[in-house]
C-alpha cells in the first residue's frame, strides 16, 4: 500500500499530500521509490480527504506498476529531443519532408513549453498557448503568424502529448479537454491559378522566349498537373512517348537537418500520387525534343534512369527542386503575368479540368490527391467564365 503524508503550510493547515510507494528493487536489495504530491479535494471533512487519498495513492501505485502511469516526469523539452523525435518522428518510416516540417516547427513549441514538467502542463496552458499564437508569435518574416501555421503548431502538441500519454510518460493529454470550438482552425485558402487566357499566354511565351528544357518542364507542370518534386524526380524509362504516358515513381525533395539532410529521392508523397497519367501529342513533342538536346549535351547516350531534368553536370542526379520555383518566377515577372510557383501550375491544371468538365474523380487521379475531399475542397469554387458557361447551357436547355 502506498503511504500517504500530509505536507503542511506554515500554518500548520495542509495543503498537499505526498503519495510515495516502492517500484523496484536495485541489484543490492535497496528499494527505490516513486512519489507524487496531490492536492486534496475540497469540502472534505478531515477523515473523508483522508480516506480519499489513501484510494487516490492506491490507484496511483497500480498504475505504475500496471506501467500506466510515469514514475516521475520530465521536462517537455527534453521528452520532444530525446523520446519524441528520435523514436517517433526519425524513426525510418517518415518522409525526409516531414521530418524537416517537425523539425522547424517543434522549436516554437519549446521555446515556449521549455522547462515545464510534461505532467505540469494542463487544459489552461495549452489554451494560454493557442491565445499565444494567435496573438503574440510573430513569423520570421514579422508578419503574425497565419492560421495554418497555429493550426500546425496545435496540431503538433496534440501529436507530441498524444505519444506521452499513449507510452505513459503522462496520465492524460491536456489537449483532449479543449473544447472543440477553441481549437484553432485552418482557414479556407483561396487557390492561385492562371486563368485559361493567361494560360494560354503563357503557353506562347514559353515557345517564343522559354529554353527548351524549362519550356518542358513548365509544360508538364500545366498540362499534366505533376508536383515539382516529382518533375525532378522523373527519370527517361518513366516516359513512354509511343503510348504518350508518363509514369510517377519518386518524388525529390531537400532538407539540411541532420535526419533527413541533402538530396532526398524517395517515392510520392502519397500512395494515390503514384499514378501514370497520358501525355498530349504537344508535349510528347517536346520532350523529345529536349531528349536529343540533352542527349547532345552530354555528348553520351543517356541510360534509361538518366533524368530527365538533371543538374548541368551529371545527367544521373536530379534537379534541385528550389531551381523550377525561381525560374518561373522570373520568367513569369518579365512576362507581365501573376507571380506563380510549380505548385500553382499545378492547380491551374486542376482548375482548367473542372472547368472543361472533367469529374472531380478524374481531376483526383491526375493530381494524385489521396481523397477526393482534397480535390473538391480545391477545385469546386466558380469562375465567372464557369458560372456563365453554365448560364449559357441553361438558356439552351429552356429554348428546347
Amino acid at each position: 500500500m502506498a503511504s500517504v503524508t500530509p505536507n503542511r503550510g506554515k500554518d500548520g493547515q495542509i495543503i498537499s499530500y505526498r503519495f510515495r510507494c516502492c517500484v523496484s528493487r536495485d541489484e543490492q536489495g535497496r528499494q527505490k521509490f516513486a512519489t507524487k504530491t496531490a492536492k486534496p479535494p475540497e469540502g472534505l471533512t478531515p477523515a473523508k480527504e483522508k480516506k480519499e487519498m489513501q484510494t487516490l495513492a492506491d490507484e496511483w501505485e497500480k498504475g505504475i506498476k500496471a506501467g500506466k502511469v510515469p514514475e516521475k516526469s520530465q521536462t517537455f523539452e527534453r521528452f520532444v529531443n530525446e523520446t519524441w523525435f528520435p523514436v517517433f518522428v526519425a524513426d525510418g518510416t517518415h518522409k525526409p519532408t516531414t521530418v524537416s516540417f517537425y523539425h522547424s516547427m517543434v522549436e516554437r513549441l519549446i521555446e515556449y513549453f521549455g522547462d515545464k514538467k510534461l505532467t505540469a502542463i494542463k487544459p489552461i496552458d495549452v489554451k494560454k498557448f493557442y491565445n499565444y499564437l494567435r496573438n503574440e508569435a510573430i513569423a520570421k518574416d514579422g508578419k503574425p503568424l497565419s492560421a495554418a501555421t497555429i493550426k500546425h503548431h496545435a496540431d503538433l502538441l496534440r501529436n507530441i502529448l498524444n505519444s506521452a500519454e499513449r507510452y505513459h510518460f503522462i496520465e492524460r493529454n491536456p489537449c483532449h479537454d479543449i473544447p472543440t470550438g477553441e481549437r484553432p482552425h485552418r482557414e479556407k485558402r483561396k487557390v492561385d491559378f492562371l486563368t485559361p487566357d493567361q494560360s494560354k499566354k503563357f503557353l506562347v511565351d514559353l515557345e517564343r522566349d522559354a529554353p527548351l528544357r524549362w519550356r518542358c518542364m513548365m509544360m508538364l507542370f500545366i498540362n499534366s498537373g505533376i508536383r515539382r518534386g516529382e518533375a525532378c524526380g522523373l527519370q527517361w524509362q518513366d516516359i513512354d512517348l509511343n503510348k504518350r504516358t508518363l509514369s510517377i515513381q519518386r518524388n525529390v525533395t531537400v532538407s539540411s537537418i541532420k535526419y533527413a539532410g541533402g538530396v532526398n529521392i524517395g517515392t510520392p508523397k502519397t500512395e494515390n500520387a503514384v499514378r501514370v497519367l497520358p501525355l498530349s501529342v504537344a508535349v510528347c513533342d517536346v520532350l523529345h525534343e529536349w531528349k536529343t538536346e540533352q542527349t547532345d549535351g552530354f555528348g553520351v547516350t543517356l541510360l534509361p534512369r538518366a533524368y530527365v531534368f538533371s543538374q548541368d553536370t551529371d545527367p544521373y542526379k536530379p534537379m534541385y527542386p528550389s531551381s523550377p520555383t525561381a525560374w518561373l518566377k522570373k520568367f513569369l515577372a518579365s512576362h507581365n503575368l501573376p507571380d506563380m510557383s510549380p505548385h500553382d501550375l499545378r492547380h491551374t491544371c486542376g482548375a482548367l479540368l473542372i472547368a472543361s468538365g472533367a469529374s472531380v474523380k478524374v481531376v483526383q487521379d491526375t493530381l494524385g490527391h489521396a481523397d477526393p475531399e482534397t480535390t473538391l475542397a480545391f477545385y469546386t469554387g466558380t469562375t465567372t467564365e464557369m458560372l456563365r458557361s453554365a448560364a449559357d447551357n441553361l438558356a439552351d436547355i429552356l429554348k428546347e
